[in-house]
């Protein structure tokens, strides 16, 4: 979608980024839960600004998650978790601007980055400001024992991307453990 095409609303609901083509496309949050109201401190929203999913992304995802920070600062809501993989990483995706330094500066509550980062760059990151926290995923995939291995300073299993989402245990329960000794 074009930066031209689409316009963000604020409602008491959440927001709403509406596009101006046919067929609205809706983000939100604040809405009832089990018929009561969820409070905002106790919301967390995660995006994913420049992943794509098929054919599936945005042009201009700087000015549209901005917007969206923007929005979560004001209803301040718990957290900010923003996926965007560093060059290197599997999930990595071309394009020409990191937007997790636009995203950081427009949302002061707590801000999580998830995305190809290991220990020593999660550390960096923190220890810079950047973050508050760093989520891992594939890691922990991988390493049942990932806290463990980092404290130790140990090599991380290899992770089998076969077997992700597949059914029976293969690439859920039979990576190794570290050993006592390790």
């Amino acid at each position: 979608m074009r930066p031209s095409q689409r316009r963000i609303e604020e409602r008491d609901a959440g927001v709403r980024v509406v596009s101006l083509c046919p067929g609205p496309v809706r983000t939100g949050f604040g809405a009832a839960a089990g018929g009561a109201a969820v409070h905002a401190d106790r919301v967390g929203v995660r995006v994913s600004p420049v992943g794509s999913y098929n054919d599936m992304k945005d042009g201009a995802p700087r000015e549209l998650f901005v917007a969206v920070a923007e929005a979560m600062q004001r209803r301040k809501i718990a957290y900010l978790h923003v996926v965007e993989a560093l060059p290197g990483s599997f999930m990595f995706v071309e394009h020409p601007e990191r937007i997790s330094p636009f995203l950081r500066k427009a949302f002061r509550g707590a801000f999580i980055a998830n995305g190809g980062y290991d220990a020593q760059s999660a550390d960096q990151a923190i220890e810079s400001g950047e973050v508050d926290l760093v989520a891992f995923g594939v890691p922990f995939l991988a390493n049942p024992d990932f806290p463990e291995r980092v404290r130790r300073g140990a090599p991380l299993n290899a992770a089998d991307f076969a077997t992700f989402y597949t059914p029976g245990p293969k690439g859920y329960s039979d990576y190794p453990a570290l050993s006592a000794g390790s």
